[in-house]
């Protein structure tokens, strides 16, 4: 059996910062008497990037994978609840109306999410230079909790599933499985242009995969798989997790929660059958379950009948129990949240033998600020190297190049919001020209000059775009599309602001 944790959404790089709230742009006054109040907050969240295929068992964390890292951040009502508490776990109010900007939307899900919203005087006031908890949930469907005093009482009465009901083998948009995280920052100072990075905040899934398959020694291979018991409840919030340092460790066999979160009251028997999606030609049969106790309260398994188990058919009619635990010998183990679990069947003749692996979650550090800066307040977008690849205005929504003082398009959206035009990108997601779809033309980027189709010409000395001007033939520039540098018809003049 393998145990892998669908780990962290590694919300990473939380930020507070500074910038002026008032709509009109005039300087509002701060509870010292300064000339502008630091109102503003930005929390970037970073998934994880894929870990090799091969993932050794003492291991590469797994990064998920399409919507197993969906935040459902659609407007007008993105599906998230941002929350502050003091330190004793006592409630402090909500974050209300988060602006969202989805920075890598690859059509399921996003690696990296800017998450901005307003900080109140009255947050000002209570938590400068103070330590404080803030928790977000995600992908509640808008049930959230309400009315709750303390971090402890929150009353999260879960999400039904039904046998039907439960996602699988390839999850969809309409599955989005809600998230929880929470973490507490210490002595934070709010400072008028000033970048603050207060590190991490780790989501957890509120269910388990299970996948089950033929491994590569196998010589029969599976007909059916069916899950003998689930929980017809899941969960959102686990209980007991008042800090992130509840279910990250920082240890590779520890990263997850030590207990499951279930009401005996919804354990069902009856059995689940798996669907499959074929990876290499060969069937993988996954689902995704809530939490369920395999072991009882005194921490030993439960009598057979009422543990999940795996049952496995094959042609011959054999059928296989297959036990959660890491191999025959080992201790049972409760089904988890935000773990995935990997069972490689080996079935020869009349035997059959498990494999184990461990696969968790890799992490990504992201140093990313927010605050002022020469004048403008930009928050620097970064690359997995640590690379600046362009800075975000929260106040004006524009976005400008590594230099701060360029203004680009939106490096993320993939039309033009105003003609519908196509923004055609390079290898590093950077914006190169505008393609009008409709008449099969190409513009730079002051959307009046047509262009021949960049990537249709290339030099051949460089292997840069030529970028040639349709009307006369004229070439314009050069573009090197692995480095995203414009340059001047010389190769040697570097252009910051193409098309002015």
């Amino acid at each position: 059996m393998t145990k892998t944790f669908l780990h962290y959404i590694c919300a990473a790089s939380l930020l507070l910062g500074a910038s002026a709230c008032s709509s009109s742009g005039a300087d509002e006054p701060t509870p010292d008497g300064g000339s502008q109040l630091p109102c503003h907050m930005s929390v970037v969240l970073v998934l994880a990037d894929q870990a090799s295929g091969n993932a050794t068992p003492e291991g590469d964390y797994d990064a998920g994978q399409g919507y197993e890292n969906y935040i459902d951040l659609r407007l007008p009502a993105p599906d998230i609840k941002l929350s502050l508490f003091e330190t004793d776990n006592t409630y402090a109010g909500d974050i209300a109306n988060p602006v969202v900007t989805s920075m890598d939307y690859d059509g399921k899900g996003s690696k990296t999410y800017l998450l901005e919203f307003d900080l109140s005087e009255e947050f000002y006031n209570k938590f400068n230079g103070r330590s404080f908890k803030l928790m977000m949930l995600a992908n509640f469907n808008h049930r959230f909790p309400s009315a709750y005093t303390t971090l402890t009482a929150i009353g999260d009465k879960g999400r039904r599933y039904t046998a039907k009901d439960l996602p699988g083998p390839v999850l969809q948009q309409e599955d989005k499985i809600a998230m929880y995280g929470v973490s507490q920052y210490d002595n934070v100072a709010f400072e008028a242009g000033a970048r603050i990075s207060l590190g991490k905040l780790h989501l957890i899934r509120a269910l388990a995969k299970v996948e089950v398959f033929d491994s590569e020694a196998s010589t029969m291979p599976i007909q059916t798989v069916e899950l003998t018991r689930h929980n017809t409840l899941s969960y959102s919030v686990p209980e007991g997790v008042l800090h992130q340092n509840d279910y990250v460790k920082g240890s590779y066999d520890d990263d997850y929660i030590a207990h499951v979160t279930t009401d005996a009251a919804y354990e069902t028997a009856g059995p689940v059958p798996f669907s499959y999606t074929e990876v290499d030609g060969k069937r993988h049969y996954i689902i995704y379950v809530p939490e369920y106790a395999n072991l009882g309260a005194d921490g030993n398994p439960r009598p057979e009948a009422e543990r999940a188990r795996l049952r496995v058919s094959y042609s011959d009619d054999r059928i296989f129990y297959v036990e959660f635990r890491r191999s025959d010998s080992s201790p049972f183990l409760d089904i988890s949240r935000n773990v995935w679990y990997r069972f490689a069947l080996n079935r020869k003749d009349a035997q059959m033998s498990v494999e184990t692996q461990v696969v968790p979650y890799d992490e990504k550090n992201l140093n990313i600020g927010f605050g002022l800066n020469s004048g403008l307040n930009l928050v620097p977008i970064m690359d997995s190297n640590g690379r600046v690849v362009y800075y975000y205005d929260p106040a004006t929504g524009d976005y400008y190049g590594p230099d701060r003082k360029t203004k680009i398009p939106n490096p993320y959206i993939d039309r033009d919001p105003v003609t519908g035009w196509n923004l055609s990108r390079d290898i590093n997601g950077r914006f190169v020209c505008y393609h009008d779809t409709k008449n099969g033309k190409f513009y730079g980027w002051d959307k009046k000059t047509e262009i021949l189709q960049p990537t249709a010409n290339i030099d051949p000395e460089t292997g840069w775009y030529t970028i040639i001007r349709a009307a006369d033939n004229v070439i314009l520039y050069y573009y090197d599309q692995n480095a995203s540098v414009w340059y001047m018809p010389d190769k040697t003049t570097k252009v910051e602001e193409p098309f002015k």
